[in-house]
């Protein structure tokens, strides 16, 4: 006979949860002890929960915490809805941790200072701390846009979320189309925790040049990218549930000029100058300002945008230098003031140039730097 489940119980400091009219979602504000709380919680469970940050910073709450100081409530989501605070909470359904990675890391930290017997606060036993309540905010289950709509919103920590990583959070839909497309890609977390090739393009910087397509010319950063789709994606929560909300995009020919590009031309310019020489993949910016490009000709004319990718692709098989790279290196290191805002507008104007005027043969790369000049 299979031996009865442990469920956790918690203390239930309201009755009544607060109704969240965005999201339709619930949540409770409870007490639990860490020993349970570790128990129920998985730091994995999320994928685009951001990484752990260096455990100096989080010195003073450490030390609090071995003082039995009364720390922030920790954001979970509950893998279960109508819960049962009578009958408790089912261990193997694990916490998802909106926010508070790093108060959980910084309890774990503590374990191990009292374990080493280097406590100089008032809990001198594992079984002592392991005892001491925190508050939860407790969401009951979620639909992954929600989720990922709160990670951004619950961003008030010490540590304020880096725009790279929203661009990822951002960026569900897309990845998508990317592993269809066996293109490869690192994020934010990856780069970081140093587990793929650095010379993939990152996420964030596909999804800035996505943002660029969609308004026509370069996005300034990544700041202006992250809000720019964060306004998307709030806009999209209040349309029909039956939608997907992630797929911020909702047409094909963006995901088929983003592919082209970053499949189709990537590899035209792979096999004619060598990765190490790919500026798609050197320079971010020449990305985006690409992208900005094609979408600014895919609003003027997409048929004459669709001769223009025809004709760059022979250029391809007959040049030797079809992106004339011999004249684009050097202008494009030769900038000393305002260097960010005019590479951007000298690859940005020059492919403008090609992608629109039916007499541009060639990327001319001398014309627009005479005018920015």
């Amino acid at each position: 006979m299979d031996q009865l489940k442990k469920l956790v119980k918690v203390d239930v400091d309201r009755t009544e949860p607060l109704l969240d009219a965005k999201i339709n979602g619930k949540s409770w504000i409870v007490k639990m002890n860490i020993g349970d709380y570790l128990e129920i919680t998985s730091t994995e469970s999320n994928k685009y929960q951001r990484n752990l940050q260096n455990l100096s910073f989080y010195r003073k709450l450490i030390q609090d915490l071995l003082d039995d100081t009364v720390m922030p409530p920790i954001s979970v989501v509950y893998p279960g809805r109508e819960i049962n605070f009578d009958e408790g909470l089912d261990p193997e359904k694990k916490f998802i941790i909106l926010d508070g990675l790093q108060r959980t890391n910084s309890i774990l930290e503590c374990i191990e200072i009292i374990k080493e017997g280097k406590s100089k606060g008032k809990f001198q036993t594992v079984e002592e701390f392991l005892d001491k309540k925190i508050y939860i905010e407790l969401w009951e289950k979620l639909d992954l846009k929600y989720i990922l709509y709160k990670m951004v919103v619950l961003n008030t920590g010490q540590k304020k979320m880096d725009y790279e990583h929203q661009l990822d959070i951002l960026s569900e839909s897309i990845e998508g189309i990317l592993e269809d497309n066996n293109i490869d890609y690192l994020t934010r977390k990856e780069e970081i925790d140093g587990g793929k090739d650095p010379s993939q393009y990152k996420l964030s910087t596909i999804t800035t040049g996505l943002v660029s397509f969609l308004i026509g010319k370069p996005s300034p950063g990544k700041k202006n990218a992250a809000e720019y789709l964060f306004e998307r994606f709030n806009l999209s929560m209040e349309g029909d549930e039956d939608e997907n909300a992630l797929s911020l995009i909702n047409d094909d020919y963006t995901y088929k000029y983003l592919t082209w590009v970053l499949k189709d031309l990537d590899g035209m310019i792979t096999d004619k100058y060598g990765l190490s020489n790919n500026p798609l993949r050197k320079y971010d910016v020449y990305l985006i300002s690409l992208l900005g490009s094609i979408g600014y000709a895919h609003g003027k004319n997409p048929k004459k945008l669709e001769e223009k990718i025809e004709n760059l692709t022979a250029l391809f098989e007959a040049e030797k230098d079809p992106l004339r790279l011999s004249v684009f290196n050097p202008i494009y290191s030769s900038f000393k003031t305002g260097i960010g805002q005019k590479r951007r507008r000298f690859i940005y104007e020059t492919f403008k140039l090609y992608f629109t005027l039916s007499s541009s043969e060639r990327l001319e790369w001398e014309e627009i730097n005479d005018e920015i000049s």
